[in-house]
């Protein structure tokens, strides 16, 4: 991250850092892609970065459990982004070596993964509740 005092003045005491833990209820589907990584790779542990346009967001999952992410104002404009490094990192912590890729990598992984597996269907609760009423 690109610290720069100088420039931010008063901005830094006025920032705003996001937080999410695995105590939290998913809020938004990006919360729930993190805890799909974290927990995606069996006993190990993980960390993704994960830089946006204003931000840097920090994933963490140990053997396994997802911990939880924060996600804090940055300059990330020249963080690069492509390659290995597109749309962030992440990095599996596995003997005997650790294995890296970028995030588009990843969740083409996952789009693929979950195209082959069969989900039982959606259950319409509200249709379920009215089935019989008409009787």
């Amino acid at each position: 991250m690109n610290y720069r005092p100088a420039e931010t003045g008063d901005d830094i005491g006025a920032s705003e850092a996001h937080y999410d833990d695995r105590f939290l209820e998913p809020q938004s589907d990006n919360q729930k892609i993190f805890r799909a990584i974290a927990s995606g790779f069996g006993p190990h542990s993980v960390i993704a970065l994960i830089p946006d346009a204003h931000r840097l967001a920090v994933v963490v999952g140990v053997l396994g459990d997802y911990i939880g992410m924060l996600s804090v104002p940055a300059d990330t404009q020249t963080f690069p982004n492509s390659g290995e490094y597109r749309q962030g990192q992440f990095f599996v912590l596995k003997k005997p070596v650790a294995t890296r890729d970028s995030m588009w990598n990843l969740r083409l992984e996952m789009l693929k993964w979950a195209e082959n597996v069969s989900l039982p269907p959606v259950i319409d609760v509200k249709a379920d509740m009215n089935e019989g009423k008409d009787e």
